[in-house]
C-alpha cells in the first residue's frame, strides 16, 4: 500500500553529477508534485523548494518553474489541449507501458533536469500539472521516487481556471467533469504507487505545517515552517459564483441538466467535498471507491 498523510543553470550542477548526469547517488531522490491548474501545487512548490535540503527549479523562466517546459522527452499539458482539457485527451495519461518509458528516456529526463538542480541536495523537486495522471509512469522511470499529489474543490478549481483560460474556456460544466475525470484517473494509478502523499488543498491553506508534515516523513527530513503568508479563505468566492449561476437555471429552467448531475456529485463526496458549499470532510478522500467507478 501506498504511504499517505491519510495513513497513507549547469554551474550549479555539484560535483557528485559533473561525471555521470544520468544516474542519481542512492541517497538523493526525487519528488514529483501534481494537481490540475489552479490548485496550489505551484505555491506549494515554492514553499517546499526552501527547504535546506530540497532543490526545485527556480529562476527557469519558464511558467512556474514548472519541469515540463524544460525537458524534450515527455509531452506538455499543452500538447494535450491545456489547463481544463489535458485529463480528457487519452494520449495524456501515461503509466509504465507507455513506449517513452524505459532507461534511455529517465537518463536522458536527468541530464535535463539537473542542468537546474542543485544536485547536492538530498532530494530533488520536479512541479508539472500533468504529473497528476502519470504518476505511473515517472514510476516507472524512477522507481524510488516519491508523489505528492494536491486535490482541490472541483467546482473552485473551474472557476479559477475558467478565469485563467478567459476567452478560450470550455465552460464551468466541462471544467468540473475535467477535474473529476483528473482525480479519477490518478485514484486508479494510486495503489500502484509506493510512496505517495495526498493532500487537500483547504486543508493546506488552513494549516499548512500540519499539512506538509507527513510530506517531509515520507522523504526522511525534518519539517520546517512555513513562511510564505497564505490566505484561508481560497474558495468561497468561486463557491459563491457557483451558487449565483447555478440558482436561475434550476428556478427558471427545471427541466435543463444540472451543472454537476448525479454521478459528479457521488464523486465529489467521495473526495470529501460538497457540490454547494465549501465544507470539507474530515476524513480522508475514499480514493478506493473513486477508482472503482465506471468510466
Amino acid at each position: 500500500m501506498p504511504e499517505t498523510n491519510w495513513v497513507k543553470p549547469e554551474e550549479n550542477i555539484s560535483q557528485a553529477f559533473e561525471h555521470d548526469m544520468h544516474t542519481l547517488p542512492e541517497e538523493t531522490n526525487i519528488l514529483f508534485i501534481g494537481g490540475l491548474h489552479r490548485s496550489g501545487t505551484s505555491m506549494i512548490h515554492r514553499i517546499i523548494r526552501q527547504h535546506p535540503r530540497i532543490s526545485g527549479f527556480i529562476g527557469t523562466g519558464v511558467p512556474e518553474d514548472e519541469g515540463q517546459h524544460l525537458q524534450s522527452i515527455i509531452p506538455t499539458a499543452g500538447k494535450a489541449g491545456g489547463p481544463g482539457r489535458f485529463c480528457f485527451n487519452p494520449k495524456a495519461a501515461m503509466d509504465e507501458s507507455h513506449p517513452l518509458c524505459d532507461e534511455q528516456n529517465a537518463a536522458r529526463l536527468l541530464s535535463q533536469w539537473l542542468k537546474h538542480w542543485d544536485g547536492s541536495k538530498q532530494i530533488l523537486v520536479e512541479k508539472s500539472p500533468p504529473n497528476l495522471i502519470r504518476t505511473r509512469f515517472l514510476q516507472g522511470l524512477f522507481p524510488k521516487a516519491h508523489f505528492l499529489i494536491i486535490i482541490r474543490h472541483p467546482v473552485a478549481v473551474a472557476y479559477a481556471t475558467h478565469k485563467f483560460i478567459g476567452k478560450r474556456s470550455p465552460g464551468i460544466r466541462h471544467l468540473i467533469r475535467h477535474s473529476l475525470e483528473g482525480y479519477r484517473i490518478f485514484a486508479r494509478d494510486y495503489l500502484h504507487l509506493h510512496q505517495v502523499v495526498v493532500i487537500r488543498y483547504e486543508d493546506f491553506v488552513r494549516r499548512p505545517d500540519d499539512t506538509l508534515k507527513p510530506v517531509y516523513k515520507s522523504l526522511g527530513i525534518e519539517p520546517v515552517e512555513c513562511r510564505e503568508p497564505i490566505h484561508g479563505d481560497v474558495n468561497r468566492s468561486y463557491l459563491d459564483q457557483w451558487a449565483h449561476d447555478n440558482r436561475p437555471i434550476r428556478r427558471l429552467f427545471p427541466w435543463k441538466k444540472p451543472l454537476v448531475e448525479a454521478d459528479g456529485r457521488h464523486k465529489m463526496d467521495l473526495l470529501g467535498y460538497r457540490v454547494d458549499d465549501e465544507s470539507v470532510s474530515a476524513s480522508p478522500p475514499d480514493l478506493a471507491a473513486l477508482a472503482s467507478l465506471p468510466d
